[in-house]
C-alpha cells in the first residue's frame, strides 16, 4: 500500500467536495519518452499546496511499470517519477489548484533518431558529433506519433492530435532560430498531413488547407511566386476533395486526392512533376497544377525523389501498377533504358504484369515497392544495396527483390532514405513483425556496424530486436524509430482491494474522508495497492 498526507497551505476557496474526492480514472498519453498509456488519477486535496506519499513494506510495482506524480494530467508541470523499490519510501509533490495527478503507466514506449545531427535534425545534438547510433529522443511523446518526415537537415513530427513538432534547420522548420531538440509551431487548426523536401516543409489541416515553409526560389511551396518564409503560410490551394496523400522530394511535391488526382507544384526541369501544358513541360509550377491526362486512373500512393517521381495509379479494371516520371540517371524513373528525361507519368513496363501493389517509398535515386501478398521490388541505383540488389546491381526497371521470400518474410511496408531502405516484415512462422535495414551504413544511418560502408543482404538492427515497433520512418540523412509498450496495458489487472483511487467506495479505510469540512488542517491516509501486469 501507500498513502497520502496532504499538509494545510490555503490554496483557494474552492468548497471541499472531501479529501480524497477522485475523478473516474480516465485513460491519458503520457508524454515521458519511456512511457505510454498511464492510467492516471486525479486526486483533490482542497487547500494543500504539497501531498507526501508514505509507501508501507508491501508497497512494489513490476518492471514493465512505472509511477508517477504531477500537478496536471499530462504529466507536465513538476513532474516526478518515483523510483523502484517503493517500500518504505516517502516521497513528496507538488499540487496546484488543490489537485494532483498520479500516473502508473508502462515502460516501452521509445521515440530513437540515429544518423546525422549535424544541425539537431533528430531533435539531439552535442557538440563535435555529428552522427548517433540510435539515441532515445526525449522531447518526443513517442505514443503520439503519427507520422515523420524530413529534409536535409530538419524535420518534421505530426502528433495524433494534430500538433506539429520540428527540430533542425530553422528557415524550413517554422522557427525563428534553430532547434537541436524537437519543438511545437504554430499553426492556425489541426493538422492531418505533413511533409518535407530538401529545404521546406508541407502542412496540410483537417480541413484541407494548405501551409507551406521554407525555401521557395523555385516555386517549390506552391505559392505563386517565388519568395520563401520562416513563418508557415497558408498556400492558395483549395482542392474540393480531402488530400489522402502528400510526398515532397529535393524541390517539388506531388499531392493525391480523395478522388485519385494528382496535383503538383515546384520545380520540373527534368519532368518529376510530370506537369505539361499541351506537348511541353512546365517549369517550374508556381502553384499547384493537376495531371489532367491522368483522368480516368485513381492515384494510390506517390513518392518524390530528388529529381524524379514514382507512383501507384490504379486503372478501370482495379489494377494497381506503378509509374514513374523525370530524370532516367541510374533508372530512377523505373522506365527502362532510356537516353532522356521523361516528362509525364508512364506505366513502368517493366512491372506492367504485376497489378497488386499497396505501398511504395523513393529517396535520392532508388525506389521501392510492396504488394498486397508481401512482396517488394527494388529500382535504381543500387551499389550499396539500397534496392536489394545482392550484387549491388543498378537496376532500371522494377526488380524482385527474393531474400524476403527465400527466408520466408511477408514484407508489410517500407521507407527509403539516402541510399539506404528500411523494411517491416512478418515472419511467416512466428508470425513476429520484424525490421530490416538495406544499404550505406554512413554516419550509423542504417543503426548497424559500419562493415564496408554497405549492407546488401537485409539485417535486423541490434537496438529494435526484442522491441516491438510501432513505425519506422527514413529520411534523408536522418532515420526514426518508435517502439510500442512492453506490455499491453490493456491486460492490466484491477488490484483485488477496493479504494477511493479506483473509484470505488473503502471498505474499511483507515479514515471517513465524506464528514471533513473547511477550513481544517487535517492529515489524511487513502489506501491505494500497485497493482502489477499480466499477459493475457
Amino acid at each position: 500500500f501507500f498513502f497520502f498526507q496532504a499538509e494545510d497551505g490555503i490554496r483557494d476557496a474552492q468548497e471541499s467536495r472531501g479529501l480524497g474526492d477522485v475523478y473516474k480514472r480516465q485513460s491519458i498519453q503520457s508524454p515521458h519518452p519511456y512511457y505510454t498509456f498511464a492510467t492516471t488519477q486525479k486526486v483533490v486535496v482542497p487547500h494543500a499546496y504539497e501531498a507526501e506519499l508514505i509507501f508501507n513494506d508491501e508497497s512494489s510495482i513490476s518492471k514493465e511499470e512505472f509511477l508517477a506524480v504531477s500537478a496536471d494530467a499530462r504529466l507536465t508541470v513538476n513532474p516526478k517519477k518515483i523510483d523502484m523499490p517503493l517500500k518504505k519510501k516517502t516521497e513528496t509533490c507538488s499540487v496546484e489548484n488543490s489537485v494532483f495527478y498520479i500516473h502508473l503507466g508502462c515502460k516501452g514506449n521509445e521515440f530513437y533518431g540515429f544518423g546525422s545531427i549535424s544541425s539537431g535534425q533528430i531533435g539531439y545534438y552535442q557538440e563535435n558529433i555529428y552522427t548517433v547510433e540510435p539515441t532515445v529522443i526525449e522531447s518526443i511523446q513517442s505514443n503520439l506519433v503519427a507520422d515523420i518526415k524530413g529534409g536535409h537537415y530538419h524535420s518534421v513530427v505530426l502528433y495524433k492530435d494534430g500538433r506539429v513538432l520540428t527540430s533542425g534547420d530553422s528557415y524550413q522548420s517554422g522557427h525563428e532560430q534553430n532547434m537541436k531538440q524537437f519543438k511545437q509551431i504554430d499553426l492556425p487548426e489541426k493538422i492531418k498531413f505533413i511533409s518535407a523536401g530538401r529545404d521546406f516543409s508541407f502542412f496540410v489541416t483537417e480541413t484541407n488547407k494548405f501551409y507551406g515553409v521554407g525555401y521557395n526560389s523555385d516555386g517549390r511551396l506552391g505559392l505563386g511566386d517565388r519568395e520563401g518564409s520562416w513563418r508557415p503560410q497558408e498556400v492558395p490551394f483549395s482542392p474540393t476533395k480531402p488530400v489522402v496523400k502528400i510526398s515532397s522530394g529535393y524541390n517539388h511535391t506531388l499531392v493525391i486526392l480523395e478522388d485519385g488526382s494528382i496535383w503538383g507544384a515546384g520545380y520540373n526541369y527534368y519532368g518529376q512533376l510530370g506537369i505539361l501544358d499541351g506537348e511541353s513541360k512546365v517549369n517550374p509550377v508556381l502553384k499547384f497544377t493537376r495531371l489532367k491526362y491522368l483522368s480516368g486512373l485513381k492515384g494510390i500512393d506517390v513518392a518524390c525523389g530528388e529529381d524524379f517521381s514514382v507512383a501507384i495509379i490504379e486503372n478501370k479494371e482495379g489494377k494497381r501498377q506503378l509509374y514513374g516520371t523525370g530524370s532516367y540517371d541510374d533508372g530512377r524513373n523505373g522506365l527502362g533504358e532510356q537516353s532522356s528525361n521523361q516528362k509525364q507519368m508512364t506505366l513502368m513496363d517493366g512491372a506492367s504484369s504485376i497489378t497488386n501493389f499497396k505501398q511504395m517509398a523513393c529517396s535520392y535515386n532508388h525506389s521501392m515497392a510492396v504488394t498486397d501478398n508481401g512482396k517488394i521490388y527494388g529500382w535504381g541505383y543500387g551499389w550499396y544495396g539500397a534496392t536489394g540488389s545482392l550484387e549491388g546491381t543498378t537496376h532500371r526497371t522494377p526488380t524482385k527483390v527474393k531474400w524476403f521470400e527465400d527466408n520466408n518474410k511477408h514484407v508489410l511496408s517500407v521507407t527509403c532514405g539516402y541510399y539506404r531502405s528500411a523494411m517491416m516484415v512478418r515472419d511467416k512462422k512466428t508470425q513476429k513483425e520484424e525490421l530490416y535495414v538495406l544499404g550505406s551504413t554512413d554516419d550509423k544511418r542504417l543503426g548497424i556496424p559500419y562493415g564496408e560502408g554497405h549492407c546488401r543482404t537485409p539485417q535486423k538492427v541490434p537496438t529494435f530486436e526484442n522491441k516491438k515497433i510501432s513505425g519506422v520512418k527514413f529520411t534523408w540523412y536522418s532515420s526514426f524509430v518508435w517502439t510500442a509498450p512492453e506490455v499491453d496495458p490493456n491486460t492490466r489487472d484491477i488490484h483485488p482491494y477496493k479504494c477511493g483511487l479506483s473509484g470505488e467506495e473503502p471498505i474499511d479505510g483507515p479514515v471517513s474522508y465524506t464528514h471533513l469540512t473547511l477550513p481544517t488542517i487535517y492529515s489524511v491516509q487513502i489506501s491505494v495497492v500497485a497493482v502489477s501486469l499480466k499477459k493475457k
